[in-house]
Formats: structure tokens, C-alpha cells, sequence
């Protein structure tokens, strides 16, 4: 018994060590990949090599990586850069030493997860989470526990992008299902009790009741992409989601065209989309169609199943991983878009391969011929992934076919808007326009057809302001007043009344008192100039500069660069307005304001 009693202190120690283990505090992934950048050359040219941060239980390492002919990866080598224990860089011969002369690891590593989990970045870090910090309760490590336990749920399936580790490969289909919903229904338990212990706590991209309502969706998709739709209906409890997020996704998919393909771009507008339409029934007709998920061939034939057209075949898109298109003065031949497709069609990808079997290069004038006697589309960037290929496939091919919407403006692809009709109020529809309307006037991002949109903005802007997301709510917020402001602009010079109508909508929705101006309202102020209320033109202006001013004081490091930028440039296009509509105060103080700016205040 002694022997015993001698023994308990060391085993509540033990004990003690094992159920309050702490988070090591390391530096934030961005500030680690600009000094990587601004010390190392990570530019790689032989198409082959690429470098990776992993963040393990000592340090941050650099990873040096290569593709393998199957698509998957290895790690080559990897040395620390930076020592969890003394807390400081650690020189590597990696790579040698000069600045990149492009960024290589900082546009890679803004905000992101690998700043909330204790480790990141390597196949086995989801299960070294789950084995060192289960049975923490804090909201950070509960966070970090319910992103692991997904990741490594998403191992024993095949339909979403992740790491497998040997033991989540093996086992039958029904299985690898079994544990895949073992681990799910943990990330949903620990996501739950997050919740209820911080019901205002925000992860990356929302609250945590979004985030919440988007686990369980992607549950319910993977189980029904794996077949299984008995199992994946255990997921679809009624109110996921609150009504602002709701009412603004089902305005959206109501507004959609007959057996439209929608394509959303993250999880914020999939998943309530997916919920909506599984739920509650809204239109069914309209093809959900993720950008993200367009990098997996899987996908790409799933939807092709369902309806959805491709020209190219499947057989390539499983062969190829993205395009390298060369610049002008390139020395490949120029292809049409049309003997493109007919090249894929009926050559392997190596023949075409410049660099090997998962690469090709094309030259850029392909994406500025014509088809059918119209501009297609041109290409901001050099390098164009399989889900980027995949999407401009699905647009060109559905021509005729189904309608292509897209849930906000495409950011990965610059449109020739004398060629595209948007349509649509909150959302955009691009179609490659047949011809020009004398009811159709140019806009921002392409032309608006007034007719149809006046009478889609009284159908469907029926708004529930009411939000226990205030992040999430915020941005919807944000971007209905950006597309409102932008048909106030289009109706300002034919139709005043109807110009102000949405302005009083929208300001009878979102009142600043409720949803806070920001920068990103400085087309609202810009739309009550067009319409001549100048007395809340002014009462907006001031209001807008005030909180900016206030927003930019809390934000720092490259954020606040960013902001700052922003902020210049919203004071000078409102001190350009207000004088030339002889808004004397607001003038005044958007001086005051860039001032205060250049002054570093």
C-alpha cells in the first residue's frame, strides 16, 4: 500500500503532463515565408521541384518536394529553418542564398490554418494533433483538434483532396466509410462544443456556426460522392445555417436560369447552396458546380455524369495536372481553342508534353482566337491549373447548353467584357454575348441587361438581415451593397427612380447602425452622387472615412499595408466626388484623412 501511495504523485504527474499539454508557441507561417523569401532563391526551374513549409513539433522545416509520374508527391529532403526550442531562423543549404526575385512562400502563406494548429504542413500532422492535444478544451486547441480530425478523415476517401498515411489506404470500401465517419463525427463533436462554450469565436472564413453547418455538409458530400447517400443523409439537419446566409444563397439560386451550372468558388458558397437545395428543395434544376473541386478528375466526371458538359475527354484531365502557357515571343506553335480540343482529343497528353507527362505548354494568343466568330477568353497568369482548364471546358462547352452563373466575380480569369452579359442581381451570369441590345448598357464588369434586371433585383432581394455570423455576415453585407451600387450605376443614367429604389433597399436592409460602413461602401457614397441625394451622400461619406480610419488602426503588418493602400485610395475618389458635387465637408475632411495618412497618423 505505501508502495502504492509513493507512486500516485508521480502518476498525477504523468497524468497532468498528458491532459494539459500547451501549444509551443511558434512564429506566424507569413512572417516566416517573407524572411524565407527575402534570405533564399526558391526559384525553380526544371517544372519538377517545388519547396514546402511544415510546421512539426520542433520547428518549421523547408521541404524540398517532387511530382511522381502517378501525380503524387515526395518529400526529397528537408532541413529546419526555424527552432521551436531557442525560438530563432536556422540557416539552410537547400537552396542558395538571395532574395526571390517573385514572391515563392508569402502570397502562400497569408492567413492561414497552419497558424491555428500546433503542427501543419506533412502527411502525419493530423494524427500527431489528435494524439498531443486530445482532451484540450481551450477554443484554439478545440479548433485545431476538429480541423484534424477532418483532414484526417478525408485520408480513408478518395473524393476530396488530402494526405493518406498507409493505414488509411488499407481496408474495403464500407470499411475505410466506417472510420471516415468515426473521424467526421469528431471534428462535428469538437466543433459543436466550441460553440457552445464561444458562440462568437471565428475560425478563417466565418463563425463558428457556419463552420459548424459547412463540416457536416462536407460530410454529406463525400458519403454521397462515395455512394453512399443512406449514410450521408445522417448529416442534413435542418437549420445549419442562419437565415442572412440562407435567405442570400436561396435569392441566388432562385435568380438562376433553368438547368443553370452555378459555380462557387470555397466553402461559404457551397455548401449553404448544397444545403438549400438538399433541405429545403430549392431549385434542384441548377448544377452546383465548386472551381476548387474542378482539381480533381473525380469531379470533373461526377458532374459530367450529371449533366454537365465537357469537350475534353477524361482520359486527359487524369493525365495532366495544369498548363504552363508561354508568354507572346514563345516558341510553340499557336493553337485555336478549337484545335486544342482537337488535339486532346485524339493525342495523349505526352505527345504534347513539353516537360512530362503531367505538363503542357501552349502559347497564350490560344485563349484570344476566336470561337464562332467571337473573342474567347484571355488569361491574367502564366500558369493554368487542371480546375482552371476544366472551368474554361465547362463554360465554352455548355454554350447553347445551360447557362454558366458564377456566386461572385471569377478572380482566377480576366473576361473581355465587350464579349459577356451580366445579368443577375447579387450574382454574376456571364455569357458569351450573340449580340448587343439597345437595352443593354456597358458596366464595370461587363453589360447589364436593365430590363431583366430590375425586374430580377424586385424578385429576389428579399433579404433576412438577421445574423448570429457576424463575419460571414459582414462580407454578404459587403458584397450586396458592392452589386447594388453597381446597377445604381447602370440605372443612373436611364432611370433614376429605380436607381434610388435600390439604394433604399439596400439602406433599409443594412443600416450602418447594424452592418458598419467600410471601405468597400465608397461605390454607395459614389451612387448617391449619380442620383443627386447629396444630403446622404454626405451623412455615407463621412461615416465611410470615420471607420475606416478606425478599422485601419487595428490591423497590422501586411494587412495594414493592404489597407492602408485601400484607404488612400477611397479618400482620394471621395474627395474627386464630393468636389464636384460641392460636398464641401466631406471634401474637407477626405483631405484630412490623406493627411493623416501620409503622416503616418
Amino acid at each position: 500500500m505505501k508502495r502504492i501511495l509513493l507512486l500516485l504523485p508521480v502518476l498525477m504527474g504523468l497524468l497532468m503532463s498528458c491532459t494539459s499539454n500547451k501549444r509551443t508557441t511558434f512564429i506566424k507561417a507569413h512572417d516566416l515565408a517573407v524572411y524565407l523569401d527575402e534570405h533564399y532563391d526558391f526559384d525553380t526551374r526544371d517544372g519538377k521541384t517545388y519547396y514546402n513549409l511544415a510546421k512539426k513539433k520542433d520547428g518549421w522545416y523547408v521541404q524540398q518536394c517532387e511530382s511522381n509520374k502517378d501525380g503524387s508527391t515526395r518529400v526529397v529532403k528537408e532541413e529546419c529553418c526555424w527552432g521551436a526550442e531557442k525560438k530563432t531562423h536556422i540557416p539552410i543549404k537547400l537552396v542558395p542564398q538571395g532574395r526571390n526575385t517573385r514572391s515563392y512562400f508569402a502570397q502562400k502563406f497569408q492567413s492561414d490554418i497552419a497558424d491555428r494548429v500546433p503542427y501543419f504542413g506533412y502527411t502525419a500532422w493530423a494524427k500527431d494533433v489528435i494524439a498531443d492535444f486530445e482532451g484540450s478544451s481551450d477554443d484554439t486547441t478545440l479548433e485545431a483538434l476538429a480541423r484534424a480530425y477532418e483532414h484526417y478523415a478525408n485520408g480513408f476517401l478518395d473524393a476530396r483532396m488530402g494526405d493518406q498515411l498507409p493505414d488509411q489506404k488499407n481496408g474495403s470500401l464500407d470499411e475505410r466509410l466506417k472510420l471516415y465517419m468515426e473521424n467526421m463525427d469528431k471534428s462535428i463533436d469538437a466543433y459543436g462544443r466550441l460553440e457552445k462554450q464561444n458562440p462568437n469565436y471565428e475560425v478563417l472564413v466565418g463563425g463558428i456556426h457556419t463552420k459548424y453547418g459547412n463540416t457536416k455538409m462536407a460530410a454529406w458530400y463525400d458519403l454521397n460522392q462515395a455512394g453512399r447517400d443512406d449514410l450521408a443523409k445522417k448529416y442534413l439537419n435542418e437549420k445549419l445555417y442562419d437565415p442572412l446566409v440562407l435567405s442570400v444563397f436561396r435569392n441566388t439560386l432562385n435568380a438562376c436560369p433553368k438547368d443553370a451550372v452555378f459555380i462557387s468558388f470555397g466553402d461559404n458558397d457551397t455548401y449553404p447552396v448544397w444545403y438549400l437545395q438538399q433541405v429545403e428543395g430549392v431549385r434542384k434544376d441548377v448544377h452546383v458546380v465548386n472551381q476548387s473541386l474542378l482539381n480533381l478528375p473525380s469531379y470533373i466526371e461526377s458532374i459530367r455524369a450529371k449533366g454537365v458538359s465537357f469537350t475534353i475527354k477524361k482520359e486527359v484531365y487524369k493525365d495532366l495536372s495544369y498548363v504552363l502557357v508561354e508568354n507572346s515571343g514563345g516558341q510553340f506553335e499557336e493553337l485555336s481553342w478549337e484545335d486544342f480540343i482537337a488535339r486532346m482529343q485524339l493525342e495523349p497528353a505526352d505527345k504534347l508534353a513539353r516537360i512530362n507527362q503531367k505538363h503542357i505548354q501552349i502559347p497564350q494568343q490560344f485563349f484570344n482566337d476566336t470561337l464562332a466568330g467571337r473573342k474567347s477568353l484571355s488569361l491574367k497568369n502564366s500558369i493554368l491549373y487542371l480546375g482552371d482548364l476544366a472551368m474554361i471546358d465547362l463554360m465554352l462547352s455548355n454554350i447553347g447548353k445551360h447557362p454558366v452563373c458564377f456566386s461572385q466575380y471569377c478572380g482566377a480569369l480576366a473576361f473581355n467584357s465587350d464579349d459577356l452579359t451580366q445579368t443577375h442581381f447579387y450574382f454574376s451570369m456571364f455569357e458569351l454575348a450573340k449580340e448587343r441590345t439597345d437595352n443593354s448598357l456597358s458596366g464595370t464588369f461587363g453589360q447589364f441587361n436593365l430590363d431583366a434586371s430590375w425586374e430580377e433585383f424586385k424578385a429576389y432581394s428579399t433579404i433576412d438581415t438577421t445574423s448570429n455570423d457576424r463575419y460571414f455576415g459582414q462580407r454578404l453585407v459587403e458584397s450586396y451593397r458592392f452589386q447594388a451600387s453597381q446597377y445604381v450605376r447602370a440605372f443612373a443614367e436611364k432611370d433614376q427612380s429605380k436607381a434610388k429604389a435600390i439604394l433604399e433597399k439596400c439602406e433599409v436592409a443594412f443600416p450602418n447602425k447594424n452592418w458598419a460602413y467600410n471601405s468597400s461602401c465608397y461605390y454607395l457614397f459614389e451612387g448617391y452622387c449619380l442620383v443627386d441625394d447629396l444630403k446622404k451622400a454626405e451623412e455615407i461619406g463621412l461615416v465611410i472615412m470615420k471607420n475606416t480610419l478606425e478599422n485601419l488602426k487595428k490591423e497590422k503588418g501586411e494587412n495594414h499595408a493592404m489597407e492602408l493602400d485601400r484607404a488612400r485610395a477611397v479618400f482620394s475618389n471621395i474627395k474627386e466626388k464630393a468636389q464636384a458635387k460641392g460636398l464641401t465637408i466631406v471634401e474637407t475632411k477626405a483631405k484630412e484623412a490623406l493627411a493623416s495618412l501620409d503622416n503616418g497618423q
